[in-house]
């Protein structure tokens, strides 16, 4: 079992934020871009239940971005809109903007 493997049974456990964090940053290191996605999804979905919208909205962007690592368009799309609208309800206008661009170039990979 690899280090982030372990980490990310540790968060399941626990399901603190942090720990997925943990995982999804040790997966990168393995370059294993699905599983360190899946992580920080889970991440973000812990810091909603916290109402901690900014710190989720940035992590969808993480996982986002490794979803599009690992050709998964579709996902990333869906996490780009999570982040977009909850940056938004956060009124960090430019930070949504950034991620319209981001689903933008994500559509034209996927075609």
């Amino acid at each position: 079992m690899s280090k982030a493997e372990e980490l990310l049974n540790i968060a399941n456990k626990t399901n603190i934020a942090e720990d997925f964090v943990k995982a999804g940053n040790n997966f990168i290191i393995e370059d294993k871009y699905g599983f360190a996605a899946e992580a920080f999804e889970k991440a973000g979905r812990v810091y909603i239940v916290n109402n901690n919208k900014y710190t989720a909205a940035n992590i969808y962007v993480k996982a986002a971005d490794n979803y599009i690592k690992d050709k998964q368009y579709n996902i990333a799309q869906n996490l780009l809109n999570l982040a977009i609208n909850n940056y938004l309800e956060e009124e960090k206008f430019i930070y949504a903007a950034k991620q319209y661009v981001k689903k933008a170039d994500n559509y034209v990979k996927d075609k």
